[in-house]
């Protein structure tokens, strides 16, 4: 029997959810055991086998989430922080603005941009670590 209609949109929102829409082709041919890449041609059993891989995926949310954090970590070693110890999102913030590439808040950028702020952010720090 082949994947139903409910299984399939279950299947795309997913996919789109934790951001491996571009490898949807690949996981449907592994699932289906290298049978077909459509996702329209999965049996149930094996639409059901993706959906719950796909479920068990952090969302891109959810790692935009953990690269933010990341920025926030490497503020703090850096001793950007209030005089409550706490991070001084002020400072990062316009760190993102000033020298982020994107000129947006910490909060506004993409999965992909947040990659690469990231990426950004930790040769500051290297820089900053070199220091010492």
């Amino acid at each position: 029997m082949l994947i139903n209609p409910l299984q399939n949109k279950m299947l795309h929102s997913l996919l789109t959810q934790t951001g491996l829409m571009h490898m949807k082709a690949e996981l449907v041919f592994s699932y289906s055991s290298r049978r077909t890449s459509s996702s329209k041609e999965l049996t149930t059993m094996e639409a059901a086998n993706l959906i719950n891989y796909l479920k068990a995926q952090p969302t891109e949310a959810a790692q935009c989430q953990q690269m933010r954090r990341k920025i926030i970590a490497k503020a703090h070693k850096m001793r950007w922080e209030t005089a409550e110890g706490k991070a001084d999102m002020e400072r990062i913030e316009h760190w993102c603005l000033k020298y982020g590439g994107f000129k947006k808040k910490l909060n506004d950028h993409t999965y992909k941009e947040l990659v690469h702020l990231v990426t950004q952010f930790n040769a500051m720090y290297k820089k900053f670590l070199a220091k010492f």
